[in-house]
């Protein structure tokens, strides 16, 4: 079984998302997602129900119980594929509600996840391995709140994607890349909010060159090198901007699909 104290620091990122999911969540057209948030926060707070660990006797014949999962508690201690996708479902889900109020406190909490270290492994959907498939399946949620037309949710899908792609303990690759570049550019284009398409412009740039580097090095522990938004902020033409950049998406998409 996972320690309390495991379970008490993924608690602190998890609970507050999830009861803001149950409180705004309609039981009807919403019920199964409500059941969901309400059911792992039961087994967060009842010692008896703590989530089993990666490197405990599963107590399940079910193989999932005992491979390891890409969700851990930010230090030593790793969750199972079975619990990762138990934690990781109701955020998932959230994000692809196509409600607002439902979809922002899924998507803060994926943020900080993978802002904190607490994601780890590869996202990729074109893999075998039923990692590699949850964790696209978390990172196209993301993106998908992009279609919700918010603009403070447009600025919270950049900084997860940003988190995500620059973070050296997840990594992006696939069609999963293309799709995290490509929202980023959507944004940019489609944004009515001036500081979001300049925001997404400087996510864009720096995507890119961190990809770039690690491809380069064949690494990804490549330190990244932060690009200053105010740096971004003279005004360009989109049209200029587009031809630009739309070789270079495809030209990252080519390289890191064929290295990988």
């Amino acid at each position: 079984m996972a320690s309390s104290e495991a379970d008490s620091r993924l608690k602190q990122v998890l609970l507050p998302s999830l009861e803001k999911i149950i409180k705004n969540g309609s039981w009807r057209k919403h019920s199964k997602l409500v059941h969901e948030c309400k059911s792992l926060v039961e087994r967060f707070n009842s010692p008896e129900k703590s989530l089993s660990g990666s490197g405990s006797t599963p107590e399940s014949p079910d193989a999932d119980h005992s491979i390891s999962g890409p969700l851990n508690d930010g230090g030593p201690h790793e969750y199972s594929l079975e619990d990762s996708e138990v934690i990781l479902n109701p955020l998932i889900n959230s994000c692809g509600s196509g409600n607002l109020k439902i979809a922002e406190p899924g998507l803060d909490c994926i943020q900080k996840l993978i802002a904190h270290g607490y994601i780890r492994g590869e996202a990729d959907s074109s893999g075998d391995a039923k990692e590699a498939k949850l964790l696209s399946r978390l990172m196209e949620s993301v993106c998908k709140c992009s279609e919700l037309g918010d603009e403070s949710i447009e600025l919270l899908v950049l900084k997860t994607l940003l988190s995500a792609v620059t973070s050296t303990g997840l990594r992006i690759h696939g069609d999963c890349l293309l799709q995290t570049v490509r929202t980023c550019y959507d944004i940019y284009l489609g944004s009515k909010n001036v500081v979001n398409q300049t925001t997404a412009k400087a996510s864009l740039i720096q995507m890119l060159v961190i990809v770039f580097r690690r491809m380069e090095a064949d690494s990804s522990t490549v330190p990244v090198q932060p690009i200053v938004v105010a740096e971004l902020m003279e005004p360009v033409e989109k049209s200029e901007a587009d031809q630009g950049m739309t070789p270079v998406c495809t030209g990252v998409y080519n390289q890191d699909y064929a290295g990988h």
